[in-house]
């Protein structure tokens, strides 16, 4: 037995909120058992009861995941939710980028600058991007997002 009781002690949270899996349990939403899913833990529920994404099971609200295409791995859906969702709250929701118009991705091979490619090409927008010299170099190329300008700077 600890010297401390258990009830004093804060229990310890599992890290990281992004997740990919199965459905164990629908609870009467649209999803069912065995549906191959990605999502994320929102902070406050992680925060409140102590559980994240490293854990072996997660109890959260169904608006929180969806179903994850054949097409992609587990472990690339596992990355999408909080990249993803920053990426298209910037475009999107914050600086409401329309057609025509020109994006600059600093830090273009980020986990959140490689969705921003993704998320405005749709709309006819053209992104520029700045790379890390190392490394990273390349990555943009690599992942199909063409070369960065000279020095990162729009063209």
């Amino acid at each position: 037995m600890g010297l401390v009781p258990g009830f004093l002690l804060r229990r310890i949270q599992a890290a990281e909120y992004d997740l990919a899996g199965v459905v164990v349990d629908g609870n009467n939403t649209g999803l069912k058992e065995g549906d191959q899913v990605f999502g994320w833990i929102p902070v406050p529920l992680s925060l409140s009861t102590g559980q994240g994404a490293l854990q072996q099971y997660a109890r959260l609200p169904a608006a929180n995941l969806t179903i994850r295409p054949p097409s992609v791995t587990p472990t690339q859906a596992a990355g999408f939710g909080v990249a993803g969702l920053t990426a298209y709250q910037a475009l999107e929701g914050i600086a409401h980028i329309k057609e025509g118009q020109s994006v600059f991705v600093n830090g273009g091979s980020t986990a959140v600058g490689a969705f921003c490619d993704p998320a405005r090409e749709g709309a006819g927008r053209e992104t520029r991007r700045s790379e890390r010299v190392g490394e990273e170099r390349g990555l943009c190329e690599e992942a199909g997002r063409g070369p960065p300008r000279p020095g990162g700077a729009p063209g």
